[in-house]
């Protein structure tokens, strides 16, 4: 389990107010630590990694990207103790784009049960001795976060058709994914390039922005499909052509060129 990518999206687990990427705090280097799926990688600066050194994993079968599990606060959670209570809408916001992040990160995603529907245990951190009350799934809320749940069904069902998601070695890792100099903070790019993982698409650009503004980036000249926006996953919903793009606030945004 990438526990670096975990706090690098969401923050410390046992640090409650403390935010990560999603939250505008940076932590970039941890989270691209774990979009390589903890394998080696010469784009990554090591000594900006919250917890490990260096890389753990020889293959990225063997990293888990995951922001949420048993232990400590849901997202959810996590999320209610860092940002204002009022922001409902920017929490839902960062949990589209948390979920992007481990959907599209090289390696083994899991999703928390529940997760998908912004699962709550009332800011419980450690309930495994706490009561059903706490502990059941509310699955009133798949009603009331619909559209997280529809936008993570889709990001499932897009890793599965996207091979580029889904390297297999370490050595491919390092050879066909690319890290983009961007010119903001809090934002991340790279490039999945040369039909990765024999896609179909010969090069796949994943763009990830955690400020609370939409921020411009240069890519070169398509036409692009967008497979991912802060709307909508899925080929076929809109093409963009370049030199410039935006990255909505808060959002991913995964566009492929055939």
């Amino acid at each position: 389990f990438c526990n670096d990518l975990r706090d690098g999206v969401k923050g410390n687990v046992f640090q409650n107010d403390l935010g990560g990427f999603v939250q505008g705090k940076g932590f970039e280097e941890s989270v691209k630590f774990g979009i390589v799926g903890a394998v080696k990688h010469p784009e990554i600066l090591y000594n900006q990694v919250v917890y490990s050194g260096g890389p753990w994993a020889q293959e990225p079968s063997q990293s888990v990207a995951y922001v949420e599990a048993h232990d400590n606060l849901t997202i959810w959670d996590k999320l209610l103790a860092t940002t204002d209570l009022s922001a409902q809408e920017e929490r839902i916001e960062m949990m589209k784009l948390a979920h992007a992040i481990i959907l599209t990160s090289q390696g083994i995603p899991f999703i928390h049960a529940g997760q998908e529907f912004a699962r709550t245990k009332g800011g419980d951190p450690n309930s495994y001795q706490s009561s059903d009350q706490v502990n059941q799934l509310d699955w009133e809320r798949k009603g009331e976060f619909l559209e997280l749940y529809e936008y993570t069904k889709a990001l499932i069902e897009l890793r599965k058709q996207r091979p580029a998601f889904r390297l297999a070695s370490g050595k491919e890792v390092r050879e066909k994914l690319r890290f983009l100099k961007l010119p903001h903070p809090n934002t991340l790019g790279y490039a999945l390039c040369s039909h990765a993982g024999g896609d179909s698409y010969e090069t796949i650009l994943v763009f990830f922005n955690s400020n609370s503004h939409r921020v411009a980036v240069q890519i070169s000249s398509g036409p692009w499909e967008v497979l991912v926006n802060h709307k909508h996953v899925g080929e076929g919903s809109a093409i963009v052509e370049g030199p410039q793009i935006w990255l909505e606030k808060r959002s991913a945004l995964v566009l492929g060129r055939r």
